[in-house]
């Protein structure tokens, strides 16, 4: 099944009555007589804080579009990151990321201090950042595909693998460039987080994060942290993300087509001194960009 077609129904529709889309179960709890129900995945289906059934069919298509094994829906892009932090990090550790990231993304990494976790951040250049990473020897490595906010591109396969031979952890925000550009599990990733607030919502009207995993284990402790953190995705903004991913191929091809003529029509103006923008060859990653997105 090509990725355009997962967007749209990569999902198990297990509804009795025969819904043709996912029904909203919209409750706190479940009934329990004796032991707890299981969701399809094997977890306790007891409480709408740790688990519901709404949101299995986006957090299913989500981990198909990345090549992930499963996938936990966020009630934000920072819930999600929080979890993963909470998750993989503990004292005496060191996290580096790039100096250019998205804002919270970047404070929430340095709040993590007064728990003993030391930030290190290096300038968004492939080279600078692997030198990083041979120096610091992190526990973890955070990147994003396309940095936030000037659109810097690194060479994902290249920071992974050196951050795999010194044993980190290595977690990709996606969110600028979506499944449709990037699949950093196939690099060797172990998470990907999403704002599904931007493209894969793509309506404005809800927030919302996603984290996917290549491996059980993890899929386990983000679960746990995010039943003991409450930053599960609401049935509802479940339900509207879902929608909104039926149409991320078809609108993230005609964002792209708009973006380039905008950019190639700025950098033509004689008013305007300089455009950052991947596509264009003038960008200091264009190469990258071309080789890593197609």
């Amino acid at each position: 099944m090509r990725k355009g077609t997962v967007a749209v129904r990569g999902y198990r529709n297990v509804d009795p009555y025969g819904s043709l889309h996912p029904p909203i179960y919209q409750t706190a709890v479940f009934r329990m007589e004796g032991e707890a129900a299981k969701s399809d995945r094997g977890f306790d289906l007891k409480y709408s804080r740790e688990e519901n059934p709404t949101l299995r069919p986006l957090e299913e298509v989500v981990a198909r579009l990345e090549g992930g094994l499963d996938a936990l829906a966020f009630n934000s892009g920072m819930a999600a990151l929080s979890a993963v932090f909470f998750s993989f990090l503990n004292a005496d550790v060191a996290v580096a990321t790039t100096m250019e990231a998205y804002g919270a993304t970047l404070r929430l990494l340095g709040s993590l201090d007064k728990f003993g976790v030391r930030l290190r951040k290096g300038f968004p250049d492939t080279d600078v950042f692997v030198e990083l990473i041979k120096e610091a020897r992190p526990r973890m490595v955070f990147l994003e595909t396309i940095t936030n906010p000037t659109l810097r591109v690194l060479d994902v396969p290249a920071v992974v693998k050196a951050a795999k031979d010194f044993g980190a952890v290595v977690v990709v925000d996606n969110t600028f460039a979506t499944p449709v550009l990037s699949a950093p599990l196939s690099y060797g990733a172990d998470v990907v987080v999403h704002s599904t607030t931007k493209y894969l919502a793509g309506h404005n009207d809800v927030v919302g994060g996603v984290a996917v995993v290549a491996r059980r284990e993890h899929l386990e402790d983000l679960w746990l942290w995010r039943a003991m953190l409450g930053g599960i995705m609401q049935p509802f903004e479940a339900f509207l993300t879902l929608r909104g991913v039926k149409t991320l191929f078809v609108r993230f091809e005609r964002q792209c087509r708009s973006a380039m003529a905008v950019a190639e029509f700025l950098a033509e103006h004689g008013k305007v001194s300089e455009v950052i923008y991947p596509g264009l060859p003038t960008h200091p990653n264009h190469g990258t960009a071309r080789r890593l997105f197609g």
